[in-house]
């Protein structure tokens, strides 16, 4: 049921406040419509480094291209190698917004706006490797970006992703990765108040989350154990995690369009694998992945039900040179019920693009 269509060498980014996607080809970033594709701007890259990446293996190796964008105050923002770039609309004009001192970047950015007793901006946190558990840092945008939190010392190895609740009027934040690391925090009162809700167990390591009536609908990112999507919900006055659906593999993207919770598995190497050189060429999953496919598995917001809608298996490549196989979304929600997944490592998708029109998939 799958429409026919794939978008080579494309990926997707974010909806701007038109609902027009904006998708990445490489270092050239475009606004895409009916099949149309108009170029808005082109991020500063080496030649050779354009030339290498023809190869989608030296793309993979290399972890070239947009990691991800936003838009917020009439300008995007987009990371790309070492830095966070701003295109401002008005003036058209690029500039280097940000460098980052270690890692490439976060996962994604969160938008807060209009969130009572929050400061308006683009908030990101800190997602590097930090075995020691060193300072991790929460940054802001206003008129420059600033740090608004640091997680002292010993308490986690990075952010995953920070969670709006308009329903709580407050902020979550999804820690890992291991041991107490591996958490949930409710951000209160502009981040004078940041609290662990759960920590301490794989089953509150997380990436995707939801802010529901019921609870925070949330999706477990571990290689260690087997994964699922949880609620997170108060029973007399204690936060409880409650199993919904099992998936196949860790979740580290998701989406949401008008109707769907959209939530993708990745296909993860083991931690237990310690020579450096073997660990670098491991190509089979983690204990806590199934199968070595890429599934992307739906909620449907009306009446809670899963459905598992696509899949792709993960090419003989190791993961850790080449990258997890995984499928990533545009952020923002559509104003439809359209999906665009980019597929990394796919073994017959690989860093392209297919169009899933939800419903008639869901209801199939």
């Amino acid at each position: 049921m799958i429409r026919d269509i794939s978008i080579k060498n494309v990926k997707p980014l974010f909806y701007n406040k038109h609902k027009q996607l904006i998708v990445a080809m490489g270092n050239k970033i475009f606004s895409y419509e009916k099949n149309t594709f108009t170029l808005i701007l082109v991020l500063p890259a080496k030649l050779s480094m354009r030339i290498l990446t023809k190869s989608k293996l030296f793309c993979r190796l290399l972890r070239y291209g947009v990691m991800t964008g936003i838009e917020y105050s009439d300008a995007y923002y987009l990371t790309f190698g070492k830095n966070i770039y701003k295109y401002d609309l008005k003036t058209k004009v690029l500039t280097i917004d940000f460098t980052f001192g270690k890692g490439r970047g976060p996962l994604n950015f969160t938008v807060v706006k209009g969130v009572e007793n929050f400061e308006d901006g683009i908030y990101f946190g800190e997602y590097i490797g930090n075995s020691a558990k060193k300072s991790v840092k929460v940054y802001r945008r206003t008129e420059t970006w600033s740090v608004v939190y640091s997680f002292p010392d010993g308490e986690i190895n990075h952010v995953h992703s920070l969670v709006v609740d308009k329903i709580r009027k407050q902020l979550w934040l999804l820690a890992g990765d291991f041991g107490s690391s591996a958490a949930i925090y409710a951000i209160n009162d502009n981040f004078k108040s940041v609290v662990p809700i759960v920590s301490g167990k794989q089953k509150y390591r997380a990436c995707v989350a939801f802010p529901t009536e019921a609870g925070l609908l949330y999706a477990t990112d571990t290689q260690k154990e087997f994964n699922s999507i949880r609620l997170l919900k108060k029973v007399n006055e204690q936060w409880v995690s409650i199993k919904l659906y099992n998936l196949n593999g860790s979740c580290i993207y998701g989406c949401e369009t008008l109707d769907y919770f959209v939530f993708s598995t990745a296909t993860e190497p083991t931690e237990l694998i310690k020579n450096k050189l073997l660990r670098l060429l491991d190509n089979k999953p983690g204990p806590g992945i199934k199968s070595n496919m890429s599934e992307i598995v739906v909620c449907d917001k009306s009446h809670n039900n899963f459905k598992q809608v696509y899949s792709v298996e993960k090419d003989i490549y190791p993961f850790r040179l080449f990258q997890f196989g995984a499928i990533m979304f545009p952020s923002g929600v559509p104003g439809n019920n359209e999906l665009y997944a980019y597929s990394i490592g796919g073994k017959n998708l690989d860093l392209s693009t297919v169009n899933i029109p939800l419903p008639e998939i869901f209801n199939f």
